[in-house]
């Protein structure tokens, strides 16, 4: 059943255009120009680089890790784990070297 009240008593419905309108003055409300600008400061709030951010906190990562699950991260994870490993071996034989030197002695 359609509502008793007129149209301009019902409460406002929330378009987009809506959002577009809010807080100019209505000289300046429809005006090509402005539709523009407000479509752009609307868009602006909704940017890629936010939906990104937001991705980033929602996985708990900060700025310079974004790499971390993309095939070329776990590519740089495989590398620093092999050169972590290639120093430890050189350790290893570092020690052992000053071993036999002392036992030597």
């Amino acid at each position: 059943m359609a509502s008793l009240l007129p149209s301009h008593l019902l409460p406002a419905k929330r378009s987009k255009e809506n959002i577009y309108k809010r807080g100019l003055k209505p000289q300046n409300r429809n005006t090509h120009e402005s539709k523009k600008k407000r479509k752009r400061m609307f868009q602006k709030n909704f940017s890629a680089a936010k939906r990104k951010r937001r991705k980033r906190k929602r996985k708990g990562r900060k700025r310079g890790e974004e790499q971390r699950r993309c095939s070329g991260g776990v590519k740089e994870a495989e590398r620093r784990r092999r050169e972590k490993k290639e120093k430890e071996r050189r350790k290893k034989k570092k020690k052992e070297k000053k071993r036999k030197k002392l036992k030597i002695k």
